[in-house]
Order: C-alpha cells, then sequence, then structure tokens
C-alpha cells in the first residue's frame, strides 16, 4: 500500500495492492507550518508507539519533555483527535504536524489495507482505536541517549495511565496540568531485567488483586535481592582494601540482614515516604481490622501486607474484601513505578 499527500486536495491518496482505484482520505486539520511550507515530513524519521487509557478527554493532547535532556521530543495524543475539530490544537502547527504523521505511520504499518478499501478512514479508527493513545517522538531529538528504547519510559508512562493493553485505568495517576507531560527512564541499574519488561504486560491482563500484589511485590524482591548483592560486594572490596577488618563485617551485614531493613533502604533511599502517606494508611488500615494492631512505620507497612497475604490469608479467605486490596495496589502500583525508576544502587 503506497501513500501519499495532495495538498491541492488536502487529502491522503491510498493506492492500494488490492485495488486498482485510489483511495482519498480528507486531512482535516492544518497542514503546513508558520511559513506555509506543506508538512513533508519522513515517517520513518520518527518512532511510534501505540498505547490505551480508558475515559480520556480529546484535548489531552500533550507535548512530550525527557527528563534528562530538557526539551520536547515529541507528542501524544487520543488517535481520536486525529479526525477532530473539536479541540484546541486544530491549528497549532506543532501538533498538527504529529496528526499528520500518524495518519502516514497508521495507513503504512497498522491498518490493513483491506479495511481501508471497504470501510471509511475515520470508521476505522472510531470503532478500533476507541481508546488508543498514539506516541510519537522524532528520533533526532533523541540521539544524545546511549541506547534509547520507548521500553525503557513505560513505568513513567504508565503513572499517567497509558497503558500498553487496555485496562482500568489507576484513579492515584498523574494529571499534567499545563500541556507537557516530562517523561524519564527507568534505572540503567534494572534496565536489562526480563521481569521489569515483562511486567508492564503482565500488570495489563491480570485482575485479581491477591495475584496482582504479588506481581507488583515481585519487583520488590528484586530490589531487595539486588540490594543484597550490591551491599555485599562493597564490604568485600572494603575488606581487600583494609578499609574494614573481618571482625566489623558482622557488624555491617546485620544493617541490612533482614528483607524488612533492605525494604527500608530501598524505599527511604529513593523515593520520599510522605509521598505514600495514603498508601501506608490503607495498609494499616487493612491491617487493624483483622487483629494486626501495633506501631508500625512505612514501608514496613507494605511488607506486613505482603506477609499477611502469604502466611494468613487461609484464615480469612471468607473475611477478605479484595476491594481493599485492588485499593491498596493501585498505590502500590505507583510506588513500584517510582522505584523502577529512581532505584539505585
Amino acid at each position: 500500500m503506497h501513500v501519499d499527500y495532495d495538498r491541492t486536495r488536502h487529502a491522503f491518496v491510498v493506492r492500494a495492492n488490492i485495488s486498482t482505484e485510489t483511495i482519498d482520505i480528507p486531512f482535516p486539520l492544518l497542514d503546513q507550518d508558520n511559513n506555509g511550507i506543506v508538512f513533508e515530513d519522513n515517517p520513518k524519521d520518527y518512532d511510534y508507539k501505540i498505547f490505551y487509557k480508558k475515559d480520556y478527554k480529546e484535548n489531552d493532547i500533550f507535548q512530550v519533555v525527557e527528563k534528562s535532556l530538557k526539551k520536547r521530543i515529541g507528542w501524544i495524543f487520543p488517535i481520536s483527535s486525529i479526525i477532530s475539530t473539536s479541540h484546541d490544537f486544530v491549528n497549532n502547527p506543532h501538533y498538527c504536524r504529529y496528526a499528520f504523521l500518524a495518519y502516514m505511520l497508521l495507513l503504512q504499518n497498522e491498518i490493513n489495507e483491506h479495511k481501508i478499501v471497504d470501510h471509511e478512514f475515520n470508521i476505522i479508527i472510531e470503532n478500533e482505536y476507541s481508546d488508543a493513545i498514539l506516541l510519537i517522538l522524532k528520533k533526532e531529538l533523541v540521539k544524545d541517549i546511549t541506547g534509547f528504547k520507548i521500553d525503557n519510559y513505560y513505568a513513567n508512562l504508565y503513572k499517567f495511565g497509558y497503558y500498553l493493553e487496555k485496562r482500568d485505568t489507576n484513579p492515584y495517576i498523574e494529571l499534567s496540568s499545563n500541556k507537557k507531560i516530562v517523561i524519564q527512564s527507568i534505572s540503567s541499574d534494572i534496565a536489562s531485567n526480563d521481569y521489569i519488561m515483562r511486567l508492564f504486560e503482565i500488570l495489563c491482563k491480570e485482575n485479581h488483586p491477591i495475584i496482582k500484589f504479588h506481581i507488583l511485590y515481585q519487583v520488590v524482591e528484586l530490589l531487595i535481592e539486588d540490594t543484597l548483592i550490591d551491599s555485599l560486594e562493597k564490604i568485600i572490596e572494603q575488606v581487600k582494601e583494609k578499609a574494614i577488618y573481618v571482625r566489623s563485617i558482622r557488624e555491617q551485614v546485620s544493617k541490612f540482614e533482614s528483607e524488612k531493613d533492605r525494604i527500608n533502604i530501598i524505599v527511604k533511599k529513593n523515593c520520599m515516604g510522605s509521598d505514600y502517606n495514603d498508601l501506608h494508611c490503607k495498609c494499616v488500615s487493612f491491617l487493624e481490622k483483622r487483629g494486626r494492631k501495633g506501631a508500625i512505620e512505612f514501608p514496613e507497612s507494605i511488607y506486613a501486607i505482603r506477609n499477611f497475604i502469604v502466611h494468613d490469608f487461609r484464615f480469612i479467605i471468607d473475611d477478605i474484601k479484595l476491594e481493599e486490596i485492588d485499593d491498596i495496589n493501585f498505590l502500590f502500583e505507583i510506588l513500584v513505578l517510582d522505584l523502577i525508576i529512581k532505584y539505585k544502587r
């Protein structure tokens, strides 16, 4: 299938291999920059990814800024916005350039030519991309990031409610208050871990609250294991350099020997504990309702929930309210996503 743009007709012209006739697809938005030059960008100079988000607003059109580069690298917007003139960006040449590219990318890579021949483009978008969000990035703008991959930004995009598959939106997601979202890569210390890369698909597919908690907690398990190995390696180096002596090893190890200690180290070193007061309160409330009272601080409350589910769940299976675990999971997910981004050995 070959796609051209006819500036006189303000439409894309599609030549499908299965048809002798050409198909015109009108472009309803501005098709030129501020200098009156019609867009002619090569789609190969751009990278893209389709995400999903329920109940978005048509005006949820955002510039995407990469945190380390401190500059715009692309745009993210509902796919439905490219066929609409009811949003505030109809005459914004910067957005319209990316909407123009969206037509090219979808026609060349996503939409089957049989559908283009048999159905109107707008109908295809309305029926098949109703919850779809399109992220388009210009490759030239991210060239200074070694080994750049969109995959490394999934954690941050999930925090904004953009998911790889359709799922319920986390009610605690971040909302952009200006027309930009700033995205940050996951930690380079864990970017190569297979589980981290699979996590984002698994989270979309799993609906049972107890299983979802375990899926999220596996990230904590992964990080406390990594912290243990890293801490032991540092002690060995200190012994080799005679910075500490053998008799001090037990004292050093005792600081991170238990899982609870390592969870405290990870969360307090990499995150601001006060940011998760709601999560802590919900965990404490859940435990107190089931007779697990006593002074407990964050993040030990998460560890206590984990112990409760692992060790005591069989005693209260008829009593447990999965909605409570669901609510904890929404907040726990935000914490886990933050850890994936901020974690440093």
